[in-house]
């Protein structure tokens, strides 16, 4: 439990097994040095050991602003870790499957895939996030690469999008929740 006063534990998961599901490098480090002049919060970078160089990269772009932990805890321990966050970003992966089990406030990025396949985060509080394009879902699982070359499902989140989820998430902190509920809020940017 966190004392009160304390800054808020935002974790991010840049990773997911298919590139078409992955905001990239440029939005999570932008994002980050975004929430840290806002919120004044500590960021924790997770991820698997397939995840290293790309949480390195963004690490290395934010230098200080943020902790990886990428490739440190193994599934087993990924929840416990998790359960500590204040908010979670992650992209559609297993990872924010866990966080949302764990009660753990989540912004879902949803690149390629859509909520309509039906794996979303299954949470009332839950933000999704996803531009409203019509290739989007290229397959039912994301792809190596854009079939139309232009990752517009990618590049088309702003930092400045996900900021302003997270911003929800944390201003509901502490408010009594209203009915439980499953439905994440879907958010079209």
């Amino acid at each position: 439990m966190k004392k009160a006063g304390a800054r808020p534990l935002i974790g991010v998961n840049p990773g997911s097994v298919w590139a078409t599901k992955r905001w990239d490098v440029k939005g999570y480090t932008q994002f980050i040095k975004l929430v840290k002049a806002r919120w004044n919060c500590e960021v924790v970078i997770f991820g698997g050991p397939q995840d290293a160089q790309i949480a390195g990269a963004i690490k290395e772009a934010c230098g200080s602003d943020c902790i990886n932990l990428a490739a440190k805890f193994t599934l087993r321990e990924l929840p416990a870790a998790l359960g500590a966050l204040d908010v979670f970003v992650t992209n559609d992966s297993g990872p924010m499957h866990i966080a949302v089990a764990r009660g753990v406030p989540t912004v879902a990025l949803f690149c390629a895939t859509t909520p309509a396949l039906g794996f979303y985060p299954y949470s009332a509080d839950a933000v999704v996030l996803q531009k409203d394009l019509p290739c989007r879902p290229c397959s039912s699982h994301g792809g190596r690469r854009c079939p139309l070359g232009t990752e517009d499902c990618i590049q088309l989140i702003r930092p400045e999008h996900v900021l302003q989820a997270v911003e929800r998430l944390l201003e509901r902190r502490g408010e009594k929740k209203a009915a439980a509920g499953c439905q994440p809020e879907f958010v079209f940017v």
